[in-house]
């Protein structure tokens, strides 16, 4: 029996009428190997599953998973939490540098890791977690990597184009989805080689959604069609107001927007018409 699988029993409800008798004998046999561990080893394998629990949800990967739960384990053993409360601090850092140490691979936020370690009824503030990513920092010697706004990109702009509100609108305007949304892609990499200096000090999920939101309206246009995406549809993406996105895209953005869109406008109709 894999950890994997013991670390699953203790989710599921091995003693409904459905559950074989077999799969019940190993489930009493693996309570009786968690009756002789000690309390603290107890506390390490509950945290683990809500580890494996919280990643799940946010879909990231199994190698990313891993690599949490060994850091975790690491902070653990050099850094002798006190109490249960520590321990799940450390779980959520651990989980917060491995998504950035992976990159494209984790496309979560901070705030997406701690809403979901709320759920659970753990209560984490983000300035805890900041004291916990220095302490790792400065006693195991692993700085978090800063986040980079193409990690975001490709996961934003497949969950807006999953938007039945924007399939009807590029359904009604005879738009190939799959083509428009590649465009969008190419677009918006563009847009932020271009912003490079610009956009540095700015939240990367910020930034990624301004980007997403300039680079559509670019293709629209260059397509002679009416934008598809709106501001509304990326605030429902990350699950807020998006009044930093809009400030973003305002100040940094837009005067690109209006700078491509001109020059499609002369390259098009003057420079043909003269």
């Amino acid at each position: 029996m894999t950890k994997e699988t013991y670390l699953a029993t203790k989710t599921k409800p091995f003693f409904s009428p459905d559950t074989p008798a077999h799969i019940i004998h190993k489930y009493r046999h693996l309570q009786r190997i968690d009756q002789r561990k000690t309390r603290d080893e107890q506390k390490v394998d509950m945290v683990i599953c809500d580890i494996r629990r919280v990643a799940s949800n946010l879909n990231i990967p199994k190698d990313v998973q891993d690599y949490a739960i060994n850091l975790f384990l690491k902070c653990v053993r050099q850094l002798k939490p006190p109490s249960l409360y520590y321990h799940y601090f450390y779980a959520c850092a651990s989980l917060i540098i491995a998504s950035r140490t992976h990159g494209r691979k984790a496309p979560v936020t901070l705030q997406e890791i701690l809403n979901e370690f709320n759920r659970l009824g753990v209560k984490i503030t983000i300035k805890r977690v900041f004291r916990t990513l220095r302490e790792i920092s400065e006693k195991l010697k692993i700085k978090p990597r800063i986040k980079d706004p193409k990690d975001y990109l490709l996961r934003i702009i497949d969950e807006t184009f999953n938007l039945d509100e924007v399939k009807n609108k590029l359904n009604r305007r005879g738009v190939d989805a799959q083509l428009y949304k590649q465009k969008v892609i190419i677009e918006a990499i563009k847009l932020l080689n271009k912003t490079k200096k610009e956009t540095k000090g700015r939240r990367p999920i910020t930034v990624a959604l301004a980007t997403i939101y300039g680079a559509e309206k670019i293709v629209a246009y260059k397509l002679g069609i009416r934008p598809v995406i709106t501001m509304n549809n990326l605030s429902t993406i990350i699950g807020s107001h998006g009044a930093q996105f809009r400030a973003c895209y305002a100040k940094v953005f837009k005067k690109y927007v209006i700078k491509e869109t001109k020059e499609e406008f002369y390259r098009n109709y003057v420079n043909k018409n003269t």
